[in-house]
């Protein structure tokens, strides 16, 4: 018995001395104070003076697994969050946009969260949206779209905000008619002031949106160390609670396969401090396999992470962007071989069927709009932003097109492909032509009339 019990002892002691090796390792605490714009709920806002939503429970869950002291920092909106970056007020900034220009920051995060951009209008209005009536007054948030995205969807007269809780309220308040946002954010707000039965989404999906954490240029320790807090977070099952807690509170399938494996590992830990307690030689022999277990594990994890990363992209790539964007878009690789496109392409290729596998040449509009930069384009390490193409088809009909072309980059920075996104703006062209006309025509008739008058007065005088 008295054998027994020296030998709990020394393994208490073993113990003892792995946490105190642990503390010394990663040694005291780390401040970092941390930007934050407070008005995105439900991913970041402030509520009866605390700091709450998706992403502070997220960068609190990463502190304490890197040991880090959190002080939050407010500002009106992410420009203000990122110029204090900048200047050195803060360390990070937390939920700031992902660039979706096809140029990768090298200093922000992982992806925290991601939604999309849509818009909603009042049921009382819907009628007249849909049966193409003017509607004048929309707002959205700066970042989250851009201005000439919004212009081409219908006759609108864009108001920029500076935040979604400010866009919201200008709906709210009726002083525009339309908004245009985060999709979780809208639905969390209506369902917070209980006001969904007057208010419906009439485009969804517009855009997708995703948010990460940036850091301070140069600081790539501190972004490592992020990086590996969100991947803890992932891989322990935190991450997943947290999102759902705030944005999706019905699906509990993860969070059962997360506490199955928990009761799992906790009935394998009881077990091998048993076998440890019984015999020395137990638990040599258990040392080596939970070795190899571990080994195996990380293995497991490493392919489990990067297989949610892929299935990630290409969900939300396909769902949110390619299959129901407005605009025609094409991925291809370094071969100029199709890899990806939408409905739109094809029927902006007038008729030509695209195959994935299959070269972007074989399309008479793209191979006109890619001409001239089949050499240089995956060179230069730059896209194009807004270029104009025009063709005349053999009835003599112009037809006018705006593209924009975006360089895709591999996790090592290394060019893999393009983006190719393509708008039909011949209408937006004849309406602008036909204003001109009109404008000249008026200034035509109002000198023609001075004319006649300055004539008509001495002509008078000689009568």
């Amino acid at each position: 018995m008295k054998g027994i019990k020296t030998y709990l002892l020394g393994i208490a002691a073993v113990f003892s001395c792995c946490t105190v090796l642990t503390s010394e390792t990663y040694g005291a605490e780390t401040v970092l104070y941390v930007g934050v714009d407070p008005h995105l709920p439900p991913y970041q806002f402030i509520q009866d003076g605390e700091y709450q939503g998706v992403h502070i429970d997220l960068l609190n869950a990463i502190a304490e697994e890197e040991d880090l002291i959190i002080e939050y920092i407010s500002f009106e909106n992410m420009t203000d969050c990122m110029e204090a970056l900048d200047e050195g007020k803060v360390d990070i900034v937390l939920g700031a946009i992902i660039n979706r220009e096809g140029e990768r920051s090298q200093y922000g995060t992982e992806i925290l969260s991601s939604s999309s951009v849509c818009m909603i209008v009042p049921k009382n209005k819907v009628d007249e949206f849909l049966d193409g009536q003017k509607m004048t007054r929309t707002s959205y948030q700066e970042g989250t779209i851009t201005f000439s995205f919004i212009r081409n969807i219908k006759d609108l007269r864009a108001i920029p905000v500076s935040n979604q809780e400010r866009g919201m309220q200008l709906l709210l308040d009726q002083d525009v008619d339309a908004f245009v946002g985060v999709k979780s954010s809208i639905l969390y707000q209506l369902h917070q002031k209980k006001l969904e039965d007057s208010y419906t989404i009439v485009s969804n999906y517009m855009l997708p949106i995703e948010y990460n954490i940036q850091v301070r240029e140069g600081d790539r320790e501190l972004l490592d160390q992020l990086n590996r807090g969100i991947e803890s977070i992932r891989i322990s099952g935190k991450y997943e609670n947290i999102h759902k807690k705030w944005v999706d509170e019905n699906d509990y399938r993860l969070e059962q396969i997360f506490r199955r494996v928990a009761v799992g590992i906790g009935a394998v830990g009881t077990a091998v401090i048993i076998l440890a307690a019984a015999s020395v030689r137990i638990n040599r022999m258990l040392k080596r396999q939970v070795e190899e277990k571990t080994e195996e594990l990380q293995e497991a994890n490493e392919d489990l992470r990067k297989l949610v990363v892929t299935t990630r992209n290409s969900n939300e790539l396909r769902n949110c962007v390619i299959e129901n964007s407005p605009s025609a878009i094409v991925v291809f690789d370094q071969q100029f071989k199709i890899t990806l496109y939408n409905p739109s392409a094809e029927e902006l290729s007038g008729g030509q069927q695209l195959k994935t596998g299959e070269s972007i040449w074989g399309c008479e509009l793209f191979r006109e709009i890619l001409n001239g930069k089949k050499e240089n384009l995956f060179l230069g390490g730059r896209g194009y932003r807004n270029q104009e193409f025009s063709k005349q088809t053999d009835t003599g009909e112009w037809l006018y097109y705006r593209y924009n072309l975006y360089l895709l980059f591999n996790p090592d920075d290394e060019v893999r492909g393009a983006i190719l996104v393509v708008d039909d703006v011949t209408v937006e062209n004849q309406l602008k032509e036909r204003t001109i006309e009109k404008q000249k025509e008026e200034a035509l008739t109002r000198m023609v009339a001075g004319i006649a008058h300055e004539i008509r007065n001495p002509l008078t005088a000689i009568k």
